[in-house]
């Protein structure tokens, strides 16, 4: 469970949109101050309608579905309707349900500056995490196992965008994941704390020596700082290892390199993965990120093409996210059955009907009920070719039976169709592709 840090002990009903939460807390005695709102967000999910959560855990919900928008901690007294004595009145029936969603505590923060996070210290590792590879996992574990033997707080620091989507605003980043699948990695890593700063010209310019005493040490409390041999941080890049070592001196902390790690001499890189997705190489990908590839989202409705060319698909919106692949592709599709269906997907513009927006289609082999509004997940097994624009309709159908054709043989050479679970979980990753329903 996601939780927010406060004192403040209010059961709140859940409700599935976060617009009725906002107002049945303003309905309540006392004002809802701005620090407590922000972290409303467009969707409440994970407990039962009517359910009754703490404030913190109410937030936790909010995170969990839609952990981009979440900012800051709610601060004590954030939420109105205490008693007369200045302590909430919650029924015991409403804690004891609560009691149900509570679990290993993990804190998200998107604010550089405010106050000290990590009160009794910290044990941090900084870094993009794109995808949250073997190597992240790794370096996270690490952190994990340091902070534990010192009795600290285990934390990572990370950054959305990412640097590098931030300094190539005019050239599209593909990206292994997005920053829902980047919590729920750093979560399941055993991480106590996130701190996923908003990239952007301030923290662009901000000096290296500031980052340290701001963010590490003032924020943090850090004891013990985790990165990588060639990390640079700071305004120009200035900051290094040694600078961090020379001011860990001198505000009291150590500054340690985590090894290269490598799989087969190779280093295991987030770029790497990306180069062997473009080329199809989906099994290479897979040793060095640890589980399978996919792309998410919720199905959305479409022209219909497909199902009247006798192919109906589910269609998935990409949002503001690069995939790191385009073509035509053999796929495991996740989240209808509690087994994967076999399919054939195409993932692209379709310049053959003058598309524009980058899809997800997805066609499953005999079936044909109704996903939409579905949340999916789509496994890549294997690129069949690249995207193509046909001189007519009939010419694609053509080439589209014959892809249909290819992918179920591979995908029965693989013992697919029915074997693999319906979740991203334990070796696969899941990437949630933004799409809306």
């Amino acid at each position: 469970m996601i939780r927010a840090e406060t004192d403040a002990v209010v059961a709140v009903p859940v409700c599935k949109k976060a617009s009725r939460l906002k107002a049945l807390l303003r309905n309540r005695r006392g004002p809802l101050v701005d620090a407590g709102s922000r972290w409303l967000a467009n969707a409440i999910v994970g407990a039962p309608s009517g359910a009754m959560l703490l404030p913190a855990l109410a937030k936790s919900v909010a995170s969990e579905a839609c952990p981009e928008r979440v900012e800051g901690d709610v601060p004590a007294g954030a939420m109105a309707g205490a008693g007369g004595d200045g302590r909430p009145r919650v029924a015991a029936s409403a804690l004891d349900r609560a009691s149900r969603y509570t679990g290993p505590m993990f804190r998200l923060c998107r604010d550089s500056l405010g106050a000290c996070l990590a009160p009794r210290g910290s044990v941090v590792c900084i870094g993009a995490f794109d995808g949250v590879h073997r190597g992240h996992r790794a370096l996270l574990a690490r952190v994990r196992e340091r902070a534990e033997a010192l009795g600290l707080e285990a934390a990572a620091i990370s950054f959305e965008p990412i640097p590098r989507e931030y300094f190539a605003r005019s050239t599209p980043v593909p990206r292994l994941d997005n920053v829902r699948g980047k919590i729920q990695q750093v979560r399941a890593a055993g991480m106590d704390r996130l701190l996923l700063m908003r990239f952007n010209a301030a923290l662009a310019s901000m000096q290296a020596e500031a980052f340290v005493e701001q963010v590490l040490v003032g924020r943090l409390a850090v004891r013990e700082v985790w990165v990588g041999a060639d990390f640079r941080f700071g305004h120009a890049r200035r900051g290094d290892v040694d600078l961090l070592q020379a001011m860990g001196e001198r505000l009291g902390f150590r500054a340690e390199v985590f090894a290269e790690f490598t799989i087969d001499q190779a280093r295991v890189r987030s770029s790497a993965i990306r180069e062997l997705l473009g080329c199809g190489d989906f099994d290479a990908a897979e040793h060095m990120l640890g589980r399978r590839f996919m792309i998410g989202g919720h199905v959305v409705r479409g022209q219909q093409l497909g199902r009247k060319l006798g192919f109906p698909t589910a269609n998935i919106r990409l949002g503001r996210r690069t995939s790191p692949i385009t073509g035509i592709f053999a796929v495991r599709v996740h989240g209808v059955e509690p087994f994967a269906l076999p399919g054939v997907a195409s993932l692209g513009v379709r310049p053959t009907v003058n598309g524009t927006e980058p899809l997800l289609e997805a066609h499953l082999f005999d079936f044909d009920d109704d996903l939409y509004g579905r949340r999916l997940d789509v496994e890549f097994v294997a690129k069949l070719r690249d995207e193509e624009k046909f001189d007519d309709l009939d010419a694609m159908v053509e080439r589209m039976n014959i892809d249909a054709a290819e992918a179920r043989a591979i995908l029965a050479l693989s013992g697919s169709d029915r074997s693999q679970p319906a979740t991203a979980e334990g070796g696969r990753t899941r990437t949630s592709a933004g799409a809306t329903a």
